[in-house]
């Protein structure tokens, strides 16, 4: 996991931009900087984020969005990574270093992908896809939990449910199906 996230989050910074960029990538770095909606449908979740990584001292506001969005895709690369670990565990019945390399090699697939690392700037889909990635360890953890645990699996159902919440609250289109968009 943390493989994954270390490489997805050196990838991501390494393509973060300096400035505004193209698409909405300005207008979602003034809105951080101001406090204020960016764009329908606000993108309020990623405004409150936005708004504190635009206040770190470091580098001009679109790099420090970028910085986050970096943070949030290795996020996602480590909660993909740390599902497919799951998921192999359960599957193979055991723990080997064959399997912590294939559960990084998929967090890392899922972090270093071209539409990913397009989100490594000013843009809000990189909260939309570590959302997505915590919608995906909620299930894959509900679905591996030991039954006779009680309330083993409510945890993660409840976490799952909050995220896909927020995903909703942020960008309702993305944010409604279960990847990352």
């Amino acid at each position: 996991m943390g493989l994954a996230a270390l490489g997805t989050f050196a990838a991501a910074l390494w393509t973060a931009a300096v400035g505004p960029g193209a698409g909405t990538g300005g207008e979602i770095a003034a809105a951080a900087v101001e406090f204020r909606p960016a764009e329908a449908p606000g993108h309020a979740v990623h405004l409150g984020l936005a708004k504190a990584a635009a206040i770190l001292p470091a580098g001009s506001i679109p790099f420090r969005l970028g910085v986050l969005s970096a943070f949030l895709l290795a996020l996602a690369a480590a909660l993909a990574a740390a599902a497919a670990l799951r998921l192999v565990r359960v599957i193979a019945g055991g723990m080997g270093p064959a399997h912590a390399a294939v559960a990084a090699a998929i967090g890392l697939a899922a972090g270093l992908t071209a539409p990913a690392l397009a989100c490594a700037g000013p843009e809000t889909f990189a909260l939309q896809a570590a959302l997505g990635a915590v919608e995906l360890w909620a299930c894959v953890g509900a679905v591996t939990a030991d039954s006779s645990v009680p309330g083993g699996l409510t945890g993660r159902l409840v976490v799952g449910a909050f995220a896909v919440g927020l995903a909703a609250a942020n960008h309702a289109p993305s944010g409604l199906p279960l990847g990352p968009p």
